[in-house]
């Protein structure tokens, strides 16, 4: 079936392209991104755009719509000259004026384009029609659009905040007078109810807890769309990106599906997303993030000067909300909670001054003197480690299941020492950081972290060589035997099946990974966003550390979607 062929026009005003003038693509749909497809604009050079950043649908000569894909930011107005921090991203396919300008990404980064025209040009195949814009039918024009442009000839597209604009532009988003249905529109907004309200922030509404270590994907949709699509930066920068270079070193070549938020790790993100949701809704996460802000930085400056990814610095949140003396129920104790068998490893295979020795152990009403021997814990530390009890009546995650005494257990205990457990710890990641099964997979990241929970590989440590199946580098082979090279980045998220931390079922609810690991990663990537966002907006200018993640706290950051409370009104809560 022939059809009469649209072509869009367009033309970008910086960057790398802006030297090009007019260019010319294939209507009637234009997909316009990083990585957009066959016949899109490729916008290369440009920070903070997707594969896929927005459409324009052509409907007949000089007539066309821009739409975002998904929830990214796509931001119109009648002419470049204007300040985008005042006009809000589109929520859904609007109508183009010619001569609109359109900003694709972040405020501040991404490309700003302007639309020149729709001309008629010839005739095209039918069938190419349709919109990769989410939630939205871009194939036609929304009724008061269509009826406000057939009143007017202009449009009310987004929500302008105050003076975004100025009076007298016509246009894109102009001074727009008309009746619609019998809705008044008056200078670009709707007075009855058409646009979407303000987008809800993250923030504190309850005291809640420090920390938490499982949510459910079922409170995904309490998330506004417009904050959850700003997450994606965070995701990418701490997450994503440290996983695509290091697969890059390791050979790895698509590393772009690892980084491009429509193939990348979704599950995990989307688990990471209401992790930090959760944890930005509570009073006590703030004041204890709050109160260990000076140790935050130390990991964080140590993370980099040993070039891992910052990350990592929420792993001591995770384990102990960075106190010292916290001890679980299986004898791992301190800031990073190690066992006390990769204390010694880390004495006697690596050589570091780190150690734990001489502990007091009471068996069969005698105490005796310990000092771990074994470089790893035993297989199923339950039933098989002499420091843990076998008393049925005790919880088995009760802490009081570790025979060793929490407070002067242990004559020398390393583990209570920060700057030495923080050595400690920069060298066990490391090996996963740099096994080259781990990193060529692209999820280096998620499993580096997962390792510091399950182990990599603690068969090397055993001189029968007996595999330990929850360490997380047989599990991924185990896993990686039955999927895709090209599905290897989204092992962790692939693995998250059982719906809490501490669920009965030793299948691991068909999951490769132990039942605590399942939910292990996600939540310290989630604690880790939102203390970026505290400690940047309130001690960026104290911290050196922290100074550097300032560029996610503007308008444009995807710190802007939290609430972050100052640290005078968390110090009083």
């Amino acid at each position: 079936m022939s059809q009469q062929r649209y072509d869009v026009v367009v033309r970008a005003l910086n960057g790398p392209l802006a030297s090009m003038g007019e260019q010319k693509f294939q209507g009637p749909l234009v997909r316009i991104g990083s990585n957009p497809g066959p016949g899109g604009m490729v916008l290369t050079g440009y920070r903070g755009i997707d594969a896929r950043q927005c459409v324009i649908t052509a409907y007949g000569e000089g007539e066309a719509t821009v739409g975002p894909v998904g929830t990214n930011q796509v931001r119109m107005a009648p002419h470049p000259n204007v300040n985008w921090k005042d006009i809000d991203p589109l929520r859904q396919p609007e109508y183009l004026n010619k001569g609109c300008a359109i900003h694709l990404g972040p405020v501040g980064r991404g490309c700003t384009l302007e639309f020149v025209r729709v001309e008629k040009l010839g005739v095209w195949t039918g069938g190419r029609v349709g919109s990769a814009s989410q939630d939205v039918a871009s194939e036609k024009i929304s009724a008061p659009i269509a009826a406000a442009k057939k009143a007017t000839g202009s449009r009310g597209a987004a929500r302008i905040r105050a003076a975004g604009l100025g009076v007298g532009v016509v246009g894109c988003l102009g001074i727009l007078v008309a009746s619609v249905a019998g809705v008044m529109v008056v200078g670009g907004l709707w007075q009855g109810g058409f646009f979407d309200p303000e987008i809800k922030k993250l923030g504190p509404v309850e005291d809640g807890e420090e920390f938490y270590d499982a949510v459910s994907l079922k409170d995904l949709k309490e998330i506004d769309k417009q904050v959850l699509s700003g997450l994606n930066e965070g995701f990418r920068v701490f997450v994503a990106e440290p996983s695509a270079e290091q697969a890059r070193k390791a050979g790895r070549t698509d590393t772009e599906v690892i980084t491009d938020p429509a193939t990348w790790d979704q599950k995990t993100f989307e688990y990471v997303a209401v992790s930090m949701a959760t944890h930005a809704k509570a009073r006590y996460f703030y004041r204890r993030i709050e109160a260990i802000k000076d140790d935050y930085a130390f990991v964080t400056r140590e993370l980099r000067r040993a070039q891992l990814p910052e990350v990592l610095a929420a792993m001591p949140y995770a384990e102990s909300r960075y106190r010292p003396t916290m001890q679980s129920w299986a004898c791992a104790k301190g800031y990073w909670q190690f066992m006390p068998e990769v204390a010694n490893r880390m004495e006697k295979k690596h050589g570091l001054s780190f150690q734990v020795a001489d502990c007091a152990l009471p068996i069969r009403g005698e105490v005796i003197n310990w000092t771990p021997r074994d470089l790893a814990p035993p297989i199923n530390v339950a039933k098989n480690a002499i420091y843990v009890s076998k008393d049925q009546n005790i919880d088995r995650f009760a802490p009081e299941r570790c025979l060793i005494k929490k407070e002067n257990g242990c004559r020398v205990d390393d583990r209570t020492d920060l700057q030495k457990s923080t050595s400690a710890a920069i060298v066990a990641l490391k090996e996963a950081w740099d096994n080259d099964v781990l990193a060529k997979s692209g999820s280096g990241v998620t499993t580096m972290i997962s390792s510091h929970n399950c182990g990599l590989d603690d068969s090397r440590f055993r001189p029968n060589g007996a595999v330990n199946r929850s360490n997380v580098l047989p599990a991924f082979e185990r896993w990686a035997a039955n999927h895709s090279p090209s599905e290897y980045h989204r092992f962790y998220g692939d693995n998250i099946k059982c719906p809490t931390r501490k669920t009965v079922d030793s299948n691991r609810c068909g999951s490769a990974l132990p039942i605590e690991t399942q939910h292990y990663a996600y939540s310290i990537i989630a604690e880790h966003l939102v203390a970026v966002c505290y400690y940047a907006q309130n001690y960026g200018d104290q911290y050196p550390e922290f100074a550097e993640w300032e560029r996610f706290i503007g308008d444009d950051g995807y710190c802007s979607g939290f609430a972050i409370p100052s640290a005078d009104e968390v110090r009083s809560w």
